[in-house]
């Protein structure tokens, strides 16, 4: 349920995806995240817990790789020198990392801004770097 609505949000962006303002984009949709983060703060004891044994992990993974492959989607206009698979593997560095960051913005039962902001900062920063490079 939760692997939809995120999927769902980023094929939502994805038609306009990257536009003269691509950074501003991505943060938007990274506070669309936060803000689900921030509406379910068990967030973090679950994704502990999908990592807790091997058939958790392996439903981890299927959900990691299926956000993973609509931001890949979504970054090929970005990255059009990267074929599918690295775009995909670049996909999925920044799928953890935001999920990681994420789950430490409501560590302690609510929002915090700053984790938020700096999860933008690196996102943004990442995707330039990977856009740049050839």
């Amino acid at each position: 349920q939760d692997t939809e609505f995120l999927v769902t949000a980023i094929d939502g962006a994805a038609p306009s995806f990257p536009s003269s303002d691509w950074q501003q984009e991505l943060g938007d949709l990274i506070e669309v995240f936060a803000q689900q983060w921030a509406d379910h703060p068990w967030r973090p004891a679950v994704h502990a817990a999908m990592r807790s044994t091997s058939a958790t992990r392996r439903r981890a993974s299927e959900n990691t790789a299926a956000i993973a492959a609509s931001v890949a989607r979504l970054l090929a206009a970005l990255t059009p020198h990267l074929d599918q698979e690295q775009r995909y593997e670049v996909a999925v560095v920044l799928v953890e990392t935001c999920q990681t960051l994420l789950n430490l913005s409501v560590q302690d039962g609510s929002l915090n801004t700053v984790v938020v902001e700096e999860t933008k900062r690196l996102a943004r920063a990442y995707l330039r770097a990977v856009a740049l490079s050839q």
